[in-house]
């Protein structure tokens, strides 16, 4: 029974929610940074998820349980910003994710990792979840790739990283996801892989080298390979081209995201979301996260 509530925890959400017992603002002030007392978690993706008021704070209080760093390699430093010229030096990998992350797993597991028994999760109510930690590489992927294992080690040596060893995929508390400029050829290399890879959702079909212990997750640029808008009724075509491309990355056990999404009018925004979930996208992609939330809440609430 309690290994089928991390699946059933969103559906009870949303029933709270329509019954009016719980509100959508209130979930957002039950999460403070350190602390996800009752947030529960969604397949929401944040998006630049350091341009938030509070990296990876804003994100889990509303429910996101996948964020996203771009990362920089220059001068013996792993900076994240969206832009070289945007780089503070005082916002690193390790200052913004890599620390806190560790702060708030060692509260979660006092004990420690025990061999053999998967560690409890950042979410207080679904300790199973796993949360996605997507890298974008900004620089060059060979010699920035070195620098992130290294900043991720002290999640690693923890026991904290979801790894691929010996044929054997072990879940853990954080799965990281390169990204942008990743290198695949390290990423395959890596044993045991701590790092594993965004395939291109779009050419699935034809890069067989994508499996799922390489790589977990596919993406695509929605406005690049879809054209559709948002705006009236996507057609047939689209809709079939949607659906195809998830299938291919369900059928090989990988999950679908589409970035780059229209984000300029909530309606249309929404539209384009609830096409995406009714297609069978695995994670919604968002940079307005209380509407993400609130908006997936009354979707899910509806099917």
């Amino acid at each position: 029974m309690f290994a089928a509530l991390p699946v059933l925890l969103p559906t009870l959400l949303c029933a709270l929610v329509s019954a009016g017992v719980v509100s959508h603002v209130d979930l957002a002030k039950r999460a403070t940074c350190g602390s996800t007392v009752g947030i529960i978690p969604l397949p929401i993706h944040s998006h630049n998820d350091y341009t938030r008021n509070v990296a990876l704070c804003d994100a889990l209080a509303n429910s996101a349980s996948s964020v996203e760093a771009d990362v920089w390699w220059k001068d013996n430093k792993l900076y994240v910003a969206h832009t070289e010229g945007e780089i503070d030096t005082s916002r690193t990998l390790a200052s913004l994710y890599v620390q806190p992350l560790l702060s708030m797993l060692n509260a979660q597991n006092p004990g420690g990792v025990k061999p053999g028994v998967k560690p409890k999760g950042l979410f207080v109510s679904s300790p199973s979840t796993t949360l996605q930690l997507l890298i974008e590489f900004k620089t060059d992927g060979a010699s920035t790739f070195q620098p992130v294992v290294n900043a991720l080690k002290p999640l690693a040596d923890a026991g904290y990283l979801s790894s691929f060893s010996n044929g054997v995929f072990t879940e853990s508390a954080i799965t990281v996801v390169g990204t942008g400029k990743t290198p695949f050829n390290l990423v395959k290399a890596q044993s045991p892989r701590t790092i594993f890879i965004d395939a291109p959702l779009h050419l699935l079909a034809s890069s067989p080298q994508y499996t799922s212990d390489v790589a977990p997750l596919a993406s695509t640029d929605f406005g690049a390979n879809v054209d559709w808008e948002g705006i009236f009724s996507i057609s047939s075509e689209e809709r079939a081209k949607i659906k195809l491309w998830v299938g291919q990355a369900h059928a090989r056990g990988i999950k679908a995201r589409f970035y780059g999404t229209p984000d300029w009018l909530s309606a249309v925004m929404k539209n384009v979301w609830g096409e995406l979930l009714d297609d069978g996208e695995d994670w919604l992609n968002v940079d307005h996260l209380t509407t993400a939330r609130d908006y997936y809440i009354d979707w899910k609430a509806g099917q």
